[in-house]
């Protein structure tokens, strides 16, 4: 068996209920965009193209991280989370723009909300959060889902 669809049954184990799954469809992302978002904010440069998009240079070196460590789960899922990574990066700089020096609450709030229904979502399963037994399940949620989506596609 595949390390990734090893993964992925382990993390399906705790979302079984569709009211805990439904949950991580929102939180999941939500939560993803914020950690990307607050990472954008560290004062280091710019990466731009143009004037509609700019990445910080932590988040290329994270974009890069995130891929390599898609890439050794499926190739197929490292090439897809790379253009969700992107439009999520393009959609962070939107913010920054829009939110200026407020961005970090707003990210802030965004994650504390989405984890916190994750939690509680976990709590009617009767589940802790899978990284609290291995931190790269932070990382495996996206894909997890990601998984779930193209699965269903080919069905």
């Amino acid at each position: 068996m595949r390390k990734a669809d090893l993964l992925f049954r382990f993390y399906g184990m705790s979302h079984k209920k569709l009211r805990n799954e439904w949950g991580h469809w929102v939180g999941v992302p939500v939560v993803f965009l914020s950690i990307l978002g607050m990472f954008s904010l560290f004062p280091l440069r710019d990466f731009c193209i143009g004037e509609f998009f700019c990445v910080g240079y932590f988040n290329v070196i994270v974009t890069v991280l995130l891929t390599v460590f898609y890439w050794r789960l499926s190739k197929k899922i490292a090439m897809v989370m790379l253009v969700l990574i992107l439009l999520s990066l393009f959609l962070v700089h939107q913010i920054n723009q829009i939110a200026g020096d407020a961005a970090w609450g707003v990210y802030l709030v965004a994650f504390a909300v989405a984890w916190l229904g994750q939690v509680f979502g976990l709590q009617y399963e009767g589940r802790r959060p899978s990284l609290f037994k291995d931190l790269q399940f932070l990382l495996i949620g996206p894909a997890w889902l990601l998984h779930k989506t193209m699965r269903s596609g080919e069905k």
